[in-house]
């Protein structure tokens, strides 16, 4: 994994404390999928409870199906129900034929009832779904998030996943816009996996193309970026809310979520400066960064370090323009939690309050003056222009913290119109998900395919490195 750092000046005063901007960006190589894909072992929660009824429960079981279609046998799938209370529907098992077919047929019979217990069907899920060393293990939960039996806040839902066992994560699919949006954001950061929100067909297909498309390509887990501070130096501030992070005074820890094949994830600091006694005529060392992580492709636990370098000048001698990329990644993590925020705002009735922010958050997007940042801030604009009382409604609240979440998970590859649009596997995911009109092509065959287009790509131009 190739790990780059960057601060937003690289020439700061010796003389003066300072708060200064790293950028560290984490990129997984593309790669060929010489070996078979890790089989993936999943366990997919359904929400039956009452007020699941109607469309959303509908939607659920399309979804859960489709998902069916894609997995191959190599793959194993359990099913948990709940509503008040929980119930195991089917063992983790091969997805045969035979298997699927029973999997369809079970899931078309549900039907809502009753109230919602996520907590206890979060830990069955967790239990049944017993991590297998060299598969991907994640459990899937699909609800509206109106917890209302056992654990019911977002606090204790929180911790509760943060305690699963080792080696499973979560993702997590809300439905229909009355959903809670926090609770499942907070649950999926605290399960190091990632949150979807479904309300029609094409909802579906692209959040399945994501999930599946990234897990079938799913390059690194269990990555930890460790920061060790020199002296006189100290994290002040990890921005990026999506991560789980520790900050201690000789170590910050932060935990990233599975990063797939040809992704890249950026991840900003804000460190802290204490004045120096002297100008230093080169570059000085001020911390160092380890990132390791479980390499899928070698199985093997990898280790990637650098270290960070600034240089200390006299008064006059200092960086006076900061650096577009860091600048760039700083503005569009200070848009998401501005997003926020302002949709707690509105949801309190104060639109002017909330329209104000997302006016000083879109200036500031425009300032950094590249095409990410325009292309964010024209969609930021969009959606505040909804900020009103006549036009306010929990869809668009919903929209505006779903795209503060995927701002804030630091993606930084496969974006279209500055817009995080997934890596090549997972767009082929989604063209596979579209063909309704054919038979929906199993994970294993997508998996082939990707790796033969990969093949003619390379004939095509210069050979791809090695090196990972």
């Amino acid at each position: 994994m190739e790990i780059i750092s960057k601060f937003d000046l690289e020439k700061v005063r010796f003389d003066e404390e300072a708060l200064a901007t790293l950028l560290v960006g984490c990129k997984a190589p593309t790669v060929e999928l010489e070996t078979e894909r890790q089989p993936l072992n999943l366990c997919a929660v359904l929400d039956i409870s009452g007020s699941m009824c109607g469309e959303k429960i509908e939607s659920m079981k399309q979804s859960v199906q489709t998902l069916v279609d894609h997995l191959s046998e190599k793959d194993q799938l359990g099913l948990v129900i709940f509503s008040t209370g929980v119930e195991k529907l089917a063992s983790a098992k091969p997805c045969t034929s035979d298997r699927k077919a029973e999997l369809k047929e079970r899931i078309s019979k549900l039907y809502s009832q009753n109230t919602t217990n996520i907590s206890g069907a979060a830990l069955l899920g967790f239990e049944l779904l017993k991590a297998v060393d060299g598969n991907i293990n994640r459990v899937l939960l699909f609800t509206d998030g109106q917890a209302n039996v056992g654990v019911t806040s977002i606090e204790g839902l929180t911790e509760l996943v943060r305690k699963r066992p080792d080696g499973l994560s979560l993702s997590t699919f809300g439905y229909g816009t009355d959903h809670d949006p926090e609770l499942l954001m907070s649950m999926a950061r605290a399960g190091s996996g990632n949150f979807y929100y479904i309300d029609n067909p094409d909802n579906i297909a692209s959040a399945f193309a994501q999930e599946l498309g990234g897990l079938l390509t799913c390059y690194a887990q269990n990555i930890s970026l460790k920061v060790t501070p020199k002296s006189g130096v100290e994290v002040d501030e990890v921005l990026n809310d999506a991560f789980e992070y520790e900050i201690k005074k000789d170590l910050t820890e932060v935990r990233i979520p599975d990063m797939f094949a040809e992704e890249k994830r950026n991840i900003l600091l804000k460190l802290k400066l204490e004045k120096r006694t002297s100008a230093l005529p080169r570059e000085v060392c001020i911390a160092g960064i380890c990132v390791s992580y479980m390499n899928l492709i070698t199985k093997q636990i990898e280790e990637s370090k650098v270290k960070v370098k600034l240089t200390f000048v006299k008064e006059g001698e200092e960086s006076t323009e900061r650096d577009k990329e860091v600048a760039e990644a700083e503005a569009l993590l200070e848009a998401a939690r501005a997003q926020a925020e302002a949709v707690k705002m509105a949801n309190a009735g104060d639109f002017s309050g909330a329209r104000a922010i997302m006016v000083s958050c879109c200036n500031n997007l425009q300032n950094v003056g590249t095409a990410d940042a325009l292309a964010f801030g024209s969609q930021m604009s969009s959606w505040s222009s909804d900020l009103s009382s006549e036009s306010y409604s929990s869809a668009v609240a919903f929209d505006g913290l779903s795209s503060s979440y995927g701002s804030s998970t630091g993606r930084a590859s496969g974006k279209e119109d500055g817009l995080y649009s997934g890596t090549a596997a997972q767009k082929k995911m989604l063209r596979s998900f579209k063909q309704k009109t054919q038979t929906p092509e199993p994970a294993e065959e997508a998996s082939k395919k990707i790796k033969k287009e990969s093949k003619k790509k390379k004939k095509k131009n210069k050979p791809m490195s090695s090196k990972f």
